[in-house]
Parts: C-alpha cells; sequence; structure tokens
C-alpha cells in the first residue's frame, strides 16, 4: 500500500484502489501459472525446498540434497465395463493413452484380466514413437490358488509379449514396467489382443496406466 503524504485524508477512493488491488492479487494466487524452464537448477536449501521447473516439469530441490520430480499422470482403463479382446491385431486399450515428447519416461501399467470361454493366451503391448532405451518387464499372473506365471524382458518398442495359457474364466493380472527414453514425439498406447485366433480374452474397468517424467 502506498504511503500517504502527511495530513492527507484517506478517501474512499484510495479505499476502492487499494481492494481492487488486493483482489487482483488474490486472483492471482487462484489462476494457473505460467513457470518457465531453469537454465541452473537452483542450489538446494539448507532447509524447506525450492520450486522450479525443467523440460516442461515442475521439479523441487529439497533440503536433503536431492532433485525430485512432482509429475505423474494416472490414467484408467476401460471405464464401468470390460474391454473384450477377439482379433490376434493389437487394439488400444481405451483411455489408455497419452502423448510422449523426446524424453524419459517411467511406465507403470496394471490390467485386471479375464480368458474367455476357452483356455487360451492373451497378447500386451506398450507401443509409441522411435525411441533409444527401453528397459523393463512384463510379468502375467494367474489369480488362483497354485498360479501360472510367466516373466518377459523388454528392450524395444512394441514391448510386446504373449502369455501362458490360462483356463476358461480365468482371472489374471498383467504388470508391465518400462524405463523408456523418447527420441521424438508421438503417442504411447497400452494394447491388447487375442494370441490364439477364435479365442477372447477381456480388460476389467478400472485397469491403470501411470506416466511419470524422468529428468
Amino acid at each position: 500500500m502506498p504511503a500517504r503524504h502527511s495530513g492527507e485524508q484517506y478517501t474512499l477512493e484510495h479505499a476502492e484502489d487499494h481492494i481492487g488491488g488486493l483482489r487482483g492479487d488474490v486472483d492471482q494466487i487462484g489462476e494457473a501459472l505460467t513457470k518457465t524452464d531453469s537454465t541452473d537448477p537452483p542450489t538446494n536449501p539448507a532447509s524447506g525446498l525450492i520450486h522450479y521447473s525443467l523440460a516442461g516439469h515442475e521439479k523441487y530441490a529439497s533440503a536433503d540434497a536431492n532433485d525430485y520430480n512432482t509429475g505423474r499422470m494416472t490414467l484408467n482403463g476401460p471405464s464401468g465395463s470390460s474391454q473384450n479382446f477377439t482379433s490376434t491385431t493389437p487394439v488400444t486399450i481405451t483411455g489408455l493413452s497419452a502423448p510422449v515428447i523426446a524424453q524419459t519416461y517411467r511406465v507403470d501399467v496394471r490390467l485386471l484380466c479375464t480368458m474367455g470361454g476357452g483356455a487360451s493366451n492373451a497378447l500386451t503391448q506398450v507401443d509409441g514413437p522411435s525411441t533409444s532405451v527401453v528397459q523393463g518387464v512384463t510379468r502375467m499372473m494367474e489369480i488362483a490358488a497354485s498360479p501360472t506365471t510367466s516373466l518377459h524382458k523388454h528392450t524395444s518398442l512394441p514391448a510386446s509379449f504373449t502369455g501362458p495359457s490360462f483356463g476358461a474364466g480365468a482371472d489374471f493380472v498383467v504388470e508391465i514396467h518400462l524405463f523408456i527414453t523418447f527420441t521424438a514425439s508421438g503417442t504411447l498406447v497400452v494394447q491388447g489382443a487375442q494370441g490364439t485366433s477364435g479365442h477372447n480374452w477381456s480388460v476389467q474397468a478400472s485397469s491403470f496406466l501411470e506416466l511419470l517424467p524422468v529428468t
């Protein structure tokens, strides 16, 4: 608030001007604020933390000498109903796709699935634009007293795996964990297909994809 000269009367006009300025400050706090990338990450503080942006993602420098990412996106799969797969050609799972740029991401997927009316196997994969690094695994596990489990290593995209044969009506879980460095922008997708022609399986609601930028 600007100082007034000695003896100057504080008028309604002054009050309205100051109230308007305060409202503007409060509105700005409530709005979406742009934070430009830092060319030089800040020195870690002795206590507390310092927020900054790097490669378009918010980070914070912490007093424990680490710089942490704050970004994470969780996408839900089929919402309210299951998605059935009958084709041997991969199809994107509803809701499980997101744009990516030329940088590194951690990708975590969990699919709760059910085999169809006959014993068969399922194909799942993660695909996207060109990459320089892909490291990770897919695990498929039957939900049963003595589960059939299979693990597969990935070093490229598409990170594709056709799992073991599960019995008719069997519930099973697919977990995909990847560390990917993209060299181009594009769309990351999680897909499914029938492993054996003439059979089917489904992905249940509330399956998910988590995408975390690594900067």
